[in-house]
């Protein structure tokens, strides 16, 4: 038996839908308002309007001393309500006029364990429900987990939603925090979709290492410096990025703890640089592994996420393409 909430849920009917969830970045909350049309007509989505709502700075050191296993059982617990507040009081202010029929929340991920079955978002949506008086929905990654996928990514479907096509095939990247591609062949249902590693998080973490900020705005300090060649090779040849397909991977592989480890001792503008580099790198290859198996000489590349931001890691992954 199907479930019951999903097998009556009218597809003859206009949906308005809002979505919440913030990456591993932990830059805040990002909210989508979006309508969804009944199956068959031409356009099926409309995006009635998007924001990122900064996470004030202490709730931000919280998350991040979450994702480094920092905080007690206690802390972890108190956290997981207050950003359940936090997204609740996000989600009542970006409510359209005539409201909405479903709110979707991904919460903040703090760990992510593909290879124990077991992934943690935090961000109790009881307090969503409460604040926005609407059905709320949560918990999208561990039914995947459970039934031995990777939880991870999680765009892919809406991916081939909006851009599968009968005659191109397509791979859309998403730059976050960590890199995520989803291949979709022209003509086809059947999608692939993993991390490929790094996208802004060890540029991040190496920031916050060397006291430099919480990021790298645009990529510009790392386009100051040069790619340590040596190192790069050598990460590269890391497990995770030898290991095929279908794979997940979070800040418990790439976050401080890997920044600490490998980009010490460097002028710190090349460190960046070489971080950079790492991501440009393993999404390249990850690319053309993937579009040797794609139909056609026709490829689409299709970039979305905070990452396009870096204007330094864009560049990157051009030269290396």
């Amino acid at each position: 038996m199907g479930d019951p909430l999903i097998s009556s849920y009218p597809i003859n009917e206009y949906r308005t839908v809002l979505g919440l969830i913030s990456g591993t970045s932990a830059d805040g909350v990002d909210v989508a308002c979006v309508r969804f049309a009944p199956v068959g007509v031409n356009d099926p989505l409309e995006l009635m309007s998007f924001q990122t709502i900064p996470y004030p700075a202490e709730l931000k050191q919280r998350v991040l001393d979450a994702s480094e296993d920092k905080l007690t059982l206690r802390q972890t617990a108190v956290l997981h309500t207050d950003l359940g507040r936090f997204f609740g009081e996000v989600a009542k202010e970006a409510m359209p006029e005539g409201g909405c029929h479903l709110v979707a929340s991904h919460g903040q991920t703090v760990c992510h364990l593909p290879a124990q079955q077991t992934t943690l978002q935090l961000g109790e949506g009881a307090f969503i429900a409460r604040e926005t008086g609407v059905l709320t929905v949560t918990d999208f990654r561990p039914a995947d987990l459970a039934l031995g996928g990777q939880g991870a990514p999680l765009v892919p479907l809406f991916d081939r939603y909006l851009l599968a096509h009968q005659e191109r095939s397509r791979i859309a990247v998403n730059l976050g925090g960590i890199a995520n591609i989803t291949v979709i062949p022209a003509d086809s249902d059947k999608i692939t979709a993993w991390d490929t590693g790094p996208a802004n998080c060890v540029s991040d973490a190496v920031c916050r290492a060397h006291q430099k900020g919480d990021f790298d705005p645009e990529g510009r300090m790392a386009a100051e410096g040069k790619v340590d060649q040596t190192l790069l090779e050598r990460l590269l040849q890391l497990d995770y990025f030898q290991t095929p397909p279908p794979k997940s991977t979070g800040l418990e592989d790439f976050g401080k703890e890997f920044a600490l480890l490998y980009f010490q001792d460097r002028d710190f503008c090349d460190l960046l640089r070489t971080a950079v580099a790492l991501s440009a790198q393993s999404l390249v290859n990850a690319i053309e592994h993937a579009a040797n198996d794609l139909p056609g000489s026709s490829l689409d590349l299709v970039f979305a996420g905070g990452g396009t931001s870096n204007l330094t890691l864009m560049s990157e992954i051009r030269q290396r393409r």
